[in-house]
């Protein structure tokens, strides 16, 4: 009440009608209230389930939030699950590449004009069998932080090949990621195959499998 008496005797609203008074009182102090509630925290993306990679080839690792973040207070830390090993760091503005892991270093990127967005996925490049494995990236500002986790769960390379039934004369086979190509005299054939499975190409069947390589 005495801040009230002390609003109307010195706020040149007092000229107005005393409702109108209390009415911006109540709106000044609500201001000064709400300004010392911190502002509401971002939400974290990341993958919806396991991600499949291709040996050699390149994977992306999602981790993105809701709204752009303050780039100078802003941490983003990608490391491994199973060790403390540095996939990538951006810190302080910058990407950090000094601080990544040996097996890590110039094949793990960030995407750098798409930071300021609040995109901090990061691209991992010639891939290997070691890659697999569960991921985190947390995302730290002066207030809070969150974490989410990507897992790389299957990596596909080079389909071995095993004749089990034949009575031709012998054919030539190569079986490349999802392709088959049976090469025969002048003659090729191709078929689409998804993961591991028997397939018949004329008389000869032939069992596919991914190789661990």
């Amino acid at each position: 009440m005495r801040l009230a008496l002390i609003f109307l005797k010195t706020s040149p609203l007092c000229s107005c009608k005393l409702n109108t008074c209390f009415f911006f009182l109540t709106l000044t102090l609500l201001g000064d209230f709400l300004s010392l509630i911190p502002a509401v925290g971002f939400l974290l993306h990341g993958s919806a389930g396991p991600l499949t990679a291709r040996l050699g080839g390149a994977v992306l690792l999602p981790c993105f939030v809701d709204r752009p973040l303050p780039l100078e207070e802003l941490e983003v830390d990608w490391r491994r699950t199973d060790s403390d090993t540095i996939v990538h760091l951006f810190q302080g503005g910058l990407s950090r590449p000094e601080s990544q892991g040996d097996a890590y270093r110039d094949r793990a990127h960030f995407f750098s004009q798409e930071i300021p967005k609040g995109n901090f996925s990061l691209l991992l490049e010639e891939v290997r069998t070691a890659d697999a494995g569960v991921y985190k990236c947390v995302v730290y500002t002066e207030q809070e932080h969150h974490e989410t986790r990507v897992e790389i769960q299957e990596l596909q390379g080079n389909a071995m090949v095993r004749q089990m039934l034949r009575d031709d004369a012998a054919i030539l086979m190569f079986i490349k990621l999802s392709e088959v190509k049976q090469l025969e005299g002048d003659k090729s054939h191709r078929v689409t195959v998804f993961g591991s499975c028997l397939v018949r190409l004329k008389n000869i069947f032939v069992f596919l499998r991914n190789s661990k390589l």
